[in-house]
């Protein structure tokens, strides 16, 4: 699906150089605003599965760090519900 979306950011590049050559310059702004939302959009979708290569490549985090965050997150949930023991 990215592809698409950076195709479709190329196709509205083209219509902005073709609304300068035929001297619509009312409609630039807002086909800028389409080239701009689908190349990012899509250059991004790209992005976020190269990093996530990257991501899952790295050490977990140890097992005690885990328990201390699963402890601190249900003290938290606990505090949230109204539940919490002080």
């Amino acid at each position: 699906m990215p592809y698409a979306e950076i195709l479709l950011g190329i196709y509205f590049g083209f219509t902005v150089v073709y609304a300068i050559s035929n001297q619509n310059f009312a409609t630039i702004p807002f086909l800028l605003l389409f080239v701009w939302g689908y190349l990012y959009t899509g250059f991004m979708s790209l992005g976020q599965t190269y990093f996530a290569h990257l991501r899952f490549a790295s050490t977990p985090p140890t097992s005690a760090r885990l328990l201390r965050r699963s402890r601190l997150l249900r003290a938290i949930w606990q505090m949230a519900a109204g539940r919490a023991r002080l």
